[in-house]
């Protein structure tokens, strides 16, 4: 008479989404991104040509950005800070993502110069400014005049200590990669103003990795009169979206690899 073996070890309990790491959440389709249109109700942004106005270009942005990460991370969350014309304080848009325990920000904005031939895509992370341009952009998104941005240049460094930078500069990396491609191929002569670093009010305190993207210049008469049209607008949209795709396969790859040999 044969002994019954023992009982076969019960399934290890699936992890809940809060033990998972970044990696593992996107690959169960559990991944949450948060998309912030910049401005919004009584404060509009940057006026442009042709009438174009930042607050209502940077919301159809996103909601074409949305689709398009539902459409490539299926089972993935995506939400947007604002869908009308509402105003958010800066605080209140990483607050929002935060609270909905967010994987991925990005803040979509549009920039504009008194110089017409300025033109071209940047990306930033949260950090001391660059550049004596990376301060004034985030003056003037911040809404703060330049000296009043020393105080909180002075803050930050404690603050980098503990936030994701190294997320976040892959982020921007992957994000600002696939939108120059995207518009590349379609759009002759886009200007890369490359990866950068600034101290913005609305990347302070997010818990995630987290970007702000400039996707084009609607003072610039060439970039105006293409983000009018809605192959452009989704050229844009489809260019972030594969970025946090990459961003997220980044990721994996990156739990998955070996240790290195001591």
């Amino acid at each position: 008479e044969r002994r019954a073996g023992p009982p076969p070890a019960p399934a290890p309990a699936p992890k809940k989404r809060q033990e998972m790491s970044l990696a593992e959440r996107f690959q169960a389709g559990q991944g949450r991104i948060m998309l912030d249109p910049g401005h919004g109700g009584r404060d509009p942004g940057s006026s442009g040509l042709y009438g174009l106005v930042e607050k209502e270009f940077v919301l159809d942005l996103a909601q074409r950005t949305s689709k398009a990460l539902q459409r490539l991370l299926p089972g993935s969350e995506v939400r947007l800070t604002r869908r009308g014309d509402t105003f958010l304080a800066l605080d209140r848009r990483t607050a929002m993502a935060n609270e909905r325990d967010a994987d991925v920000f990005i803040s979509l904005h549009a920039n504009s110069s008194p110089l017409s031939r300025t033109s071209g895509i940047e990306t930033y992370l949260l950090s001391e400014a660059s550049s004596s341009r990376a301060l004034e952009i985030a003056a003037k998104e911040n809404e703060v005049t330049l000296a009043e941005m020393s105080d909180l240049q002075k803050i930050l460094y404690d603050l980098m200590q503990r936030s994701k930078v190294n997320e976040s500069r892959e982020l921007a990396e992957e994000v600002h990669r696939s939108l120059l491609g995207q518009l590349g191929r379609r759009y002759p002569g886009v200007n890369d103003l490359g990866v950068k670093r600034g101290p913005f009010y609305v990347l302070l305190g997010a818990r995630m990795p987290s970007i702000l993207v400039e996707v084009g210049f609607l003072s610039n008469p060439a970039e105006a009169k293409r983000s009018l049209q809605g192959a452009f607008r989704q050229a844009i949209a489809e260019g972030i979206a594969e970025g946090v795709v990459r961003f997220a396969g980044a990721q994996a790859r990156t739990a998955q690899s070996p240790a290195p040999p001591r």
